[in-house]
């Protein structure tokens, strides 16, 4: 009975120091933007106008990439291809759905070039679309508990023990400056890859990790969202183009792990520490597909 108490009080002291750790995130970024959500400094967004990365990818080279096999183990550090129509974001926004924000937003911008930000679908997407909790976020059943979790919260159950942390997330509501650097990103990308190609580097490549569903599976992009949406977007426009990527497959802390089978949820962090039954575990898992 002791040793109950003790394990008790222990649960409860972590998941206390938890909530502070959550809530003091929280408000240092709220007080950092001001109370805006995402706001992006003039410094920021004159980086962007100027197009920072096209002299690093001037000087590039092509480097070395095999298609993925996913019968052996992947290498962190080797660069490996994935068909582009496996990418997910790490929101489960499906890049080829006709409805990301990012890949539609690329659709206006190389038909118009000069697009106004009111008009975009990006800016519209933001508007309308701004769920409450990770539950409204992935659409998920009503029962399913991640209906009590914050949107702004950092959570995959394969990954991660309980919700933490303050991510903000590809949902609206966003500052206008937020929505506006996108659309710059998004405009740059599109200029440089149609000049020079999708070119990257050891040190700056899409990085991401794969989850496995029975005899299918999505790579996870964990960095490169805007990339991976322009080269969604030609490819759509151009069928040889872009129809493989290179990728990173790279663990996500605070895993070790580059690879995530749903056979295996019985052993995902959130399940062990019994945050989350199976059924809601799998259910979220599912919807990256």
């Amino acid at each position: 009975m002791i040793k109950i108490k003790k394990i008790l009080k222990f649960i409860i002291k972590k998941t206390k120091i938890l909530n502070l750790f959550n809530f003091l995130s929280s408000i240092i970024y709220r007080f950092k933007t001001k109370g805006v959500y995402d706001l992006k400094s003039e410094y920021l967004l004159a980086q962007q106008k100027s197009n920072i990365f096209l002299k690093r990818v001037i000087q590039r080279k092509e480097i070395i990439s095999k298609d993925i096999d996913l019968n052996n183990e992947l290498n962190s550090t080797e660069i490996y291809n994935i068909p582009i129509n496996k990418f997910v974001g790490f929101e489960c926004n499906h890049f080829l759905s006709g409805e990301d924000p990012l890949v539609e937003t690329s659709k206006q911008l190389i038909e118009n070039p000069d697009l106004n930000i009111f008009e975009s679908y990006i800016y519209k997407y933001m508007k309308s679309f701004q769920p409450k909790t990770l539950g409204k976020l992935y659409g998920l059943n009503k029962k399913n508990k991640l209906h009590r979790i914050n949107s702004n919260k950092k959570f995959h159950p394969w990954i991660d023990k309980y919700p933490t942390g303050f991510r903000v997330g590809l949902f609206g509501p966003k500052d206008n400056s937020s929505i506006l650097y996108r659309i710059i990103r998004i405009k740059n990308l599109i200029n440089n890859i149609q000049k020079y190609g999708y070119l990257p580097s050891k040190d700056d490549v899409i990085e991401g990790y794969v989850l496995k569903n029975e005899n299918d599976f999505r790579f996870l992009v964990t960095q490169g969202h805007h990339r991976v949406a322009v080269m969604s977007c030609l490819s759509l426009i151009n069928k040889n183009q872009f129809q493989k990527v290179g990728v990173r497959c790279k663990p996500f802390y605070p895993s070790k792990k580059n690879v995530f089978n749903s056979e295996d949820v019985l052993n995902w962090p959130a399940f062990k520490s019994g945050f989350l039954i199976a059924e809601d575990a799998i259910e979220i898992f599912n919807k990256f597909f």
